[in-house]
């Protein structure tokens, strides 16, 4: 089967358990993991040979495993092993305290906010430091881009009070950071960050 063949067929799928609409991120997500899976089976050479069964299970690996779908472990191909594998060692880099707690958490937070992305290892991986909740560096402290790690949005209706009467009515409670004004942002940020 060709590449092409193969994307065809793992984007029809996941179009199918996206209910028939396939949006941009599971769209992306989907090729990426693909992409992942292709290079890793380029680089390995085909062996018959499977772990030692008395060898002692990486707790690590296996709450990856399993927190992204892993019903069996003892059914996990070499292929799915070993993209769980990689994704463990990348999320591992970032991470050198790495946790059972922290990856149960990363993926409960994912699939909450993207409860219709794909949620695989490599998906977890890709966007560990969306989820992966450290304490913000001083230039994140700053950066009207990514939102504050402790609680903003009573700060943000107490700095701008008439914010419900603007002509792009702000509802702090409900709205998104990204969807905030970044002036509005900033002082913020200046306000939760002194």
């Amino acid at each position: 089967m060709t590449f092409g063949e193969k994307a065809f067929n793992a984007l029809a799928n996941a179009r199918t358990k996206a209910g028939g609409v396939l949006p941009k991120e599971v769209w992306i997500q989907t090729v990426d993991d693909l992409v992942a899976l292709e290079a890793v089976f380029k680089k390995r050479k085909p062996s018959s040979k499977r772990p030692a069964e008395g060898r002692p299970r990486n707790v690590l690996f296996d709450a990856l495993a399993i927190a992204t779908g892993t019903r069996d472990l003892t059914k996990l191909s070499r292929i799915g092993g070993r993209t769980v594998g990689i994704a463990l060692a990348d999320i591992i880099d970032v991470e050198p305290e790495l946790t059972v707690e922290k990856i149960e958490s990363v993926v409960r937070s994912y699939k909450a906010r993207h409860p219709t992305w794909p949620c695989t290892a490599m998906a977890i991986a890709k966007h560990w430091a969306e989820f992966a909740k450290t304490a913000p560096t001083n230039a994140s402290k700053r950066d009207v881009y990514v939102e504050p790690t402790v609680p903003w949005r009573e700060v943000a209706a107490h700095i701008f009070p008439d914010a419900k009467d603007w002509i792009d009515p702000h509802d702090f409670a409900t709205k998104a950071w990204l969807e905030i004004a970044d002036t509005c942002r900033s002082k913020i940020l200046a306000a939760v960050y002194p």
